[in-house]
């Protein structure tokens, strides 16, 4: 804790300068009392204001202290003006200063208040970036495991679609083997041909639900399942028209009564 310099002790430090024949400045007086050089130059103005003149050493030589006051003496008429105007402009040149140094503290007092104020918000600007950084990062955690969750359901609507377009595929070769068939058994199966236009609409909406599934993977599963009872629908009518063909082109039986009626051709003749 800094010192604080009393009137008291800067009267002594006068004294005791004046003892040790030395010049009475602040800084003199200051290297003595210690404390702020504000309050000195105070206590400063005040004693010289009050008149006081500076003491003369008592341990001086009686023959040494005649010498100085007849000297002095002689020289007081000429130089009091001088000294008077001198200390005038010394002791308005220390009140200048002593203003400066005021105001010097009183910035410095404002400067320390707004830096501990500035310590203050930068410490809770610290705390409150750390805080927001701690939730940015929790955020990315966040959204770098729903990515991760996103490219493993893309992934599987990929591999969804992808086996869609496998089973249009092989719905659309069953269709055209269908329709093959019909073909050979066109003259057989008229009833069926009704039918072949349905399979070839389910087998085009077959392929337009596999394209839409490639541009939206994302309702590739409802689609797939749409695809799947319309796949099992086709199968079904295919199966029905194996089972046409095949009675079609299954061999006719004969009559039981035609050997008998060869037989009695053959004894009229």
């Amino acid at each position: 804790m800094q010192q604080v310099a009393t009137y008291e002790a800067v009267v002594a430090a006068i004294h005791k300068l004046n003892e040790d024949e030395q010049k009475i400045t602040a800084d003199n007086i200051l290297r003595i009392t210690g404390g702020a050089k504000g309050t000195v130059l105070q206590h400063l103005r005040a004693y010289r204001e009050q008149g006081a003149a500076p003491a003369i050493p008592t341990e001086i030589p009686e023959d040494f202290q005649g010498a100085v006051m007849r000297l002095i003496g002689q020289a007081q008429a000429e130089a009091r003006r001088e000294l008077e105007d001198r200390m005038l402009q010394a002791l308005a040149s220390e009140m200048d200063a002593l203003d400066a140094l005021v105001a010097a503290e009183s910035r410095i007092e404002a400067l320390s208040s707004e830096l501990a104020t500035a310590q203050a918000q930068a410490d809770a600007d610290r705390q409150a970036a750390k805080e927001a950084a701690a939730g940015t990062a929790k955020q990315i955690e966040g959204l770098e495991k729903n990515i991760e969750g996103l490219r493993i359901e893309r992934k599987q609507l990929i591999e969804a679609g992808e086996a869609a377009r496998t089973e249009a595929a092989k719905a659309q070769l069953q269709v055209e083997r269908a329709d093959a068939a019909a073909q050979k058994a066109e003259t057989q199966l008229a009833d069926l041909r009704d039918k072949l236009p349905a399979a070839e609409k389910a087998a085009a909406v077959a392929e337009q639900h596999a394209r839409d599934l490639e541009a939206a993977l994302a309702k590739s599963e409802a689609r797939t399942q749409d695809l799947e009872g319309r796949l099992d629908e086709m199968r079904r009518i295919n199966s029905e028209l194996e089972k046409s063909l095949a009675a079609a082109q299954a061999p006719k039986k004969t009559e039981p009564k035609a050997r008998p009626a060869a037989k009695k051709k053959e004894k009229s003749q």
